[in-house]
């Protein structure tokens, strides 16, 4: 049996080459532009003539990081006098040149054009469509409406969740029959550095178009009966989610309410609070955390 292990500075794992590195990077995230950082790789024509500009932002392809921190100008072969042709702008991972670099997949000339395929072998070239450009018979220029967006954004792999978790820090007491929002006033997790945790105390933020897994835990202590009710609120309004329990007194009882789910998509700057209630009679100390993981970024 062998053991393998790396990177180090120094020892056994200290030797290693690209190919290690690639195989361990890319159970980290997927292929794509990275959301959330800078212009996103977005490729957009402007009629200043046959070229079209790549914004700036960042991407993963296979395990490899690229990044742009400037407009860059892309040219476009000359039209043809009778013909149409699509090209394909790429990101493309070269292993025998070592580079990751934007380039232009050029198409064919036809009356009804296709793209052309990308190229997907691992080890050898690895390209990643961002757009494609509808280059029309005879025309001098590209405009806006000639280019079609064709990124998937990068997103955590299984197993790699990205997400944040906040809790009420302290104990919260809620008073009898009155709707109460949670303060979150602490962070446990924060794996995603662009996350953002909100400047109100009492919501969860989320940062990037996507589909998430929130789960809320709200504990309520009491040796009374009476509901314990907790609902997640959506951007301010009614309780998207809701869950009530029924707890049958006793001397040390601590009823606990959990919630659970994966969202539809839900726009960057959707924010969730966290709303108690109970009826006990008197008021009764409550403790709370709620969690969000992406799942998978959306255009």
């Amino acid at each position: 049996m062998t053991e393998i292990y790396f990177p180090f500075d120094a020892g056994a794992g200290s030797a290693i080459v690209e190919s290690q590195w690639f195989k361990m990077a890319r159970l980290w995230r997927g292929d794509g532009p990275i959301m959330a950082l800078a212009n996103k790789l977005a490729v957009t024509g402007d009629s200043s003539g046959m070229q079209v500009k790549m914004a700036t932002g960042s991407a993963w392809v296979q395990g490899g990081y690229y990044e742009n921190d400037a407009i860059k100008t892309n040219a476009i072969d000359a039209s043809h006098a009778t013909l149409n042709r699509i090209d394909v702008i790429v990101l493309r991972l070269d292993w025998t040149a070592n580079t990751i670099l934007v380039a232009v997949l050029k198409g064919t000339n036809a009356a009804s054009p296709v793209a052309p395929t990308v190229t997907q072998t691992f080890g050898t070239l690895w390209e990643i469509a961002l757009a494609q450009v509808y280059v029309a018979a005879g025309v001098t220029t590209i405009t806006a409406g000639a280019v079609t967006d064709k990124r998937v954004f990068s997103y955590p792999v299984a197993g790699n969740p990205t997400g944040i978790a906040r809790r009420a820090a302290t104990v919260q007491s809620i008073p009898n029959n009155a709707n109460t929002l949670i303060t979150l006033d602490s962070v446990d997790v924060n794996q995603l550095p662009y996350f953002d945790i909100a400047t109100s105390p009492t919501r969860l933020t989320l940062p990037i178009k996507g589909h998430y897994l929130l789960v809320v835990d709200v504990s309520f202590a009491g040796n009374v009966s009476g509901l314990r009710y907790a609902s997640l609120l959506l951007n301010g309004g009614v309780g998207e989610y809701n869950l009530a329990i029924a707890p049958v007194p006793s001397v040390s009882y601590v009823s606990t309410v959990r919630i659970v789910i994966v969202t539809a998509e839900k726009p960057a700057g959707t924010y969730y609070e966290l709303q108690a209630y109970q009826n006990s009679g008197i008021a009764l100390d409550v403790t709370a955390r709620i969690s969000a993981t992406l799942l998978r970024e959306t255009a």
